[in-house]
């Protein structure tokens, strides 16, 4: 599964790729909920508009959303960000799209995954509390 698509343009290049193969792609779209700039991610204001147009994409399966935390020392914040996926995850798993079922929502690293886990998330990624920092 790919974990980052934010950006219309890269779905569009990612489905016409599948489409050469004939294969389908499980995918999460990364949202900013940090309000940082130096995070990707959708904003989360344009969420209807980037759901409405990655329907187009038949080969593309969008299976959840992504987050990262904020990167800061209050648990307030960073809880706040993850409060705002769920919301957005919990919002889109009542709407019929074409192609998008919200199953996973992964949001949580080594430092916050537990604020995250509270939150709701169901993939938390871990990768420097196994192998240490980089």
């Amino acid at each position: 599964m790919i974990h980052s698509i934010d950006k219309i343009s890269t779905a569009e290049k990612l489905n016409e790729e599948l489409e050469k193969n004939d294969s389908v792609q499980e995918i999460l779209i990364q949202i900013n909920t940090s309000d940082e700039s130096s995070k990707f991610g959708i904003d989360p204001k344009q969420c209807d508009s980037f759901f409405n147009e990655i329907t187009r994409f038949p080969r593309l399966q969008v299976r959840g959303l992504m987050t990262i935390g904020k990167n800061t020392d209050n648990e307030s914040e960073i809880r706040n960000g993850f409060r705002k996926l769920k919301t957005i995850f919990d919002s889109l798993k009542h709407k019929e799209l074409s192609n998008v079922s919200m199953k996973y929502l992964s949001m949580g690293m080594s430092d916050d995954f537990e604020i995250a886990i509270e939150e709701g998330a169901n993939i938390i990624r871990v990768g420097s509390a196994i192998m240490g920092l980089r």
